[in-house]
């Protein structure tokens, strides 16, 4: 909350099937006593482990499998509405099943670490996807004779997408580019923030990897970018002061828009009757001056 979130997904990283579900029951531990001075969790959001190893990023390549809808299926098993998103390779044999699953139960079916050309993202796109995550990042790149994932999601408005504005991870100049073809109803703004958010620079872990943060980026010890330590207010600062966009659509990337992406906007993101009073007062530098989750002033 003191990054000015009120509400988030905690994510995990690619694990073995004990670690997940371990970190299934954690978080909804977490989420039913609920934390008094934070933010409010929604869900959890599994990024991998189902994820294309050449596009790997930071998760840890011993964790990385094929789709396996048995599996999926098991770790989902009993957890309610716990899980929201999974982010997958819609490229990997069997992945067409998987999504089809999450469309049916109602989670966000989102692609991520992919290199995933036109014909498969149709076809994906019919199973059920619906999301691109971390926009650019560790995707397929865009290439004039051959758009690669970035160009093809670029030109297929059905599908939302979230980034990190953070200046590390994508150019404001492609930030701008997404909103303008995406549309900005169409972009959310994510922190991919690790444990490290908030913290001195030094190492820290993730999924069992050392990660470095120096001025405040959050590398592998190879330079592979590993996450953030952005929080949300600076992400909004950002994207009015380098992106160009204005304050409300900022605000609109951060709050409604979110909301949209996990079909939770008749209750969040707007600041009317009705919804809840989960607040991030900023002062002229997008500053922190007050948090409200829920109607309860947190800071």
């Amino acid at each position: 909350a003191r990054g000015g979130t009120t509400a988030f997904l905690g994510t995990t990283v690619s694990a073995d099937r004990s670690r997940l579900k371990n970190a299934l029951q954690i978080a909804a531990q977490y989420r039913r006593r609920r934390d008094p001075a934070g933010a409010k969790m929604l869900g959890v959001h599994l990024e991998g482990p189902y994820l294309n190893p050449e596009k790997k990023g930071a998760h840890d390549p011993d964790k990385l499998k094929l789709p396996d809808l048995g599996e999926l299926q098991g770790l989902l098993a009993g957890t309610g509405d716990l899980v929201r998103m999974v982010t997958l390779a819609p490229e990997m044999p069997g992945s067409f099943e998987l999504i089809a699953f999450l469309a049916r139960s109602g989670v966000k079916a989102a692609l991520g670490h992919s290199a995933a050309g036109n014909d498969i993202l149709v076809g994906a796109r019919a199973a059920g996807l619906s999301h691109g995550t971390h926009m650019f990042n560790a995707m397929g790149e865009f290439r004039h004779r051959e758009p690669g994932t970035v160009g093809y999601l670029l030109q297929m408005p059905e599908i939302t997408a979230d980034v990190i504005a953070d200046g590390v991870h994508v150019h404001p100049a492609a930030i701008n580019m997404l909103v303008t073809l995406k549309g900005m109803d169409k972009v959310a703004l994510i922190t991919d923030a690790i444990r490290a958010a908030g913290l001195p620079d030094g190492c820290y872990e993730l999924g069992g990897r050392e990660v470095y943060v120096r001025a405040g980026e959050a590398r592998l010890a190879d330079g592979t970018l590993a996450g953030s330590t952005l929080t949300m207010n600076r992400a909004v600062g950002y994207m009015v002061r380098a992106v160009g966009a204005t304050m409300e659509q900022a605000v609109q990337m951060a709050s409604l828009n979110p909301a949209r992406v996990l079909g939770i906007d008749d209750l969040y993101g707007r600041l009317e009757t009705g919804f809840m009073a989960s607040i991030t007062v900023l002062d002229r530098d997008f500053g922190v001056i007050a948090i409200f989750v829920e109607g309860e002033k947190v800071i």
